[in-house]
């Protein structure tokens, strides 16, 4: 025996509001859809206001917005990085000089190479930072709607606090320092001294790094890549879609179980809500985000 009512259950002319309702915040884009779903529960005159599930709402849309921006400024970064490795590759295959005419280049060559790796660790800094403000805001996103991003996916996201935490510690990493085996490799002898920073990485590009514990060096592997970003927009697309799904999903339960004061889609609100366009922004990496080549 049934326990609960199914759509069967209304009568034709209740199925048919309830389904043109549901299609009308089908239209909508996820942020948008959340708040919308949450108005279109408080247009049922029976239904006490819930601050905190507004509030749940409208916090899970903004954070949606604010990730859209920065997983485009992700993007950007994963350019910028691909074009500064490029750039170093050029910079190091660049001859040793056979003619006195040759030597300013080749230094130029041999300074510049180092300097644009320096750069380059800025944008991965920046890269890693941007990736754990999308982690941090996906989570208020599913939050509003009570979904669980799988924890592979939250632990593929941690792992990129661990290349920022590389270059933000500089006064316990840097030569003497208590965790300088996490940036550098230090040689000292009674005839030597030297030290060689810079990061490694593994035959598939991505990035090794070294986390100082005190049990001993523990090694993570970050995955900075084009392959990483793709990676990265396919669980905000996994997030958005399943976001979408579930706040839906709980407009239908809802009034399902109450299918007299269910609202016609004309009284669903159509204006934009602040800083979130109509249009969803696209999720899908751009064509210089296929293309090979990452340092």
């Amino acid at each position: 025996m049934r326990s609960e009512r199914t759509i069967e259950d209304l009568t034709s002319a209740q199925q048919e509001q309830l389904t043109a309702l549901l299609a009308e915040l089908g239209t909508f884009p996820t942020a948008e859809t959340l708040v919308r779903c949450q108005e279109a529960l408080n247009l049922d005159p029976d239904m006490e206001f819930d601050p905190a599930q507004a509030d749940k709402a409208m916090a899970g849309a903004w954070a949606y917005d604010r990730m859209l921006l920065y997983l485009d400024r992700l993007r950007s970064l994963n350019e910028e990085r691909m074009q500064l490795g490029n750039a170093i590759r050029e910079l190091k295959q660049h001859p040793y000089p056979t003619t006195k005419a040759e030597v300013p280049k080749a230094a130029w060559a041999k300074v510049m190479a180092p300097h644009l790796a320096g750069r380059q660790e800025v944008v991965l800094n920046f890269f890693c930072v941007s990736v754990q403000h999308i982690r941090s805001l996906l989570k208020v996103v599913a939050e509003a709607v009570g979904y669980e991003i799988p924890p592979a996916d939250l632990s593929y996201l941690d792992e990129f606090r661990h290349l920022r935490n590389h270059f933000e510690h500089w006064y316990d990493r840097l030569p003497g320092k208590t965790n300088e085996v996490g940036l550098m490799t230090k040689t000292m002898t009674t005839d030597e001294y030297r030290v060689r920073g810079g990061l490694r990485s593994d035959d598939k590009d991505r990035i090794i790094v070294i986390e100082p514990k005190k049990s001993g060096p523990v090694t993570h592997i970050v995955d900075v890549t084009n392959e990483g970003v793709a990676r990265i927009e396919k669980i905000a697309r996994e997030t958005s879609a399943k976001v979408n799904e579930l706040a839906i999903k709980h407009v239908r339960a809802y009034f399902i179980a109450h299918p007299e004061n269910t609202p016609a889609p004309e009284d669903i609100r159509q204006d934009s809500l602040i800083n979130v366009a109509k249009k969803e922004p696209e999720l899908n990496p751009t064509k210089s985000q296929t293309e090979e080549g990452s340092e």
